[in-house]
């Protein structure tokens, strides 16, 4: 559970560095960075429905449409 608690904050971390990767202009970058997010939103997931905290799942999967927005917006496959 405790390492599940801080993949949510690894990815906030990551997304800041995807808006400056944007802002730079490296798109390459921001899609990798965006993928690095939903690695750690998937396995926070997982971690969390395993032990039965299902609140938190359902939370993560919002992350992971907004997610998914964001990898459109950025063009990313």
């Amino acid at each position: 559970m405790r390492r599940a608690s801080r993949q949510p904050g690894a990815a906030s971390a990551l997304r800041y560095q995807a808006r400056q990767e944007a802002r730079l202009g490296n798109h390459d970058r921001v899609c990798d960075t965006l993928d690095e997010i939903g690695d750690r939103y998937h396995e926070a997931q997982d971690a969390f429905e395993d032990c039965g905290a299902d609140i938190v799942a359902i939370d993560l999967r919002s992350e992971l449409r907004e997610l998914r927005v964001a990898k459109r917006v950025n063009r990313c496959d």
